[in-house]
């Protein structure tokens, strides 16, 4: 059991130190709304929501659906632990989704800003 807590920790560490990355999904790439082709996107930032700050997604919710929204702790014995936070989003391509890292009640306090486009 230590080994296999051994390797998550080391592979989120990977993550961690090559920032943040977004991918396509693998399954099910086109999916038909209103007959616009719609493509799957995952982003993955580095998060510690127990600061006080998260990441937040501005886009334009005509062209993008928000799917799932998710934060996994390195270590979820720990309180306050750093993780991860994902999210899921579906939309058409070329659509921009722009991610701010914040206080949710502060939103002048950015500290950190990155924009993805859907392939």
């Amino acid at each position: 059991m230590k080994k296999i807590s051994f390797i998550f920790v080391v592979l989120i560490c990977f993550t961690m130190i090559s920032g943040s990355f977004a991918t396509k999904s693998q399954t099910n790439n086109n999916i038909i709304m209103n007959g616009d082709a719609y493509k799957n996107l995952t982003i993955v930032l580095p998060s510690n929501p127990t600061t006080g700050y998260c990441w937040v997604a501005e886009y334009d919710h005509s062209q993008v659906n928000l799917i799932k929204k998710m934060f996994i702790p390195f270590n979820p014995q720990l309180i306050g632990s750093k993780g991860i936070e994902i999210f899921k989003f579906s939309g058409k391509k070329g659509a921009m989704i722009h991610m701010k890292y914040l206080k949710n009640w502060d939103l002048y306090s950015v500290t950190e800003e990155r924009t993805y486009y859907i392939n």
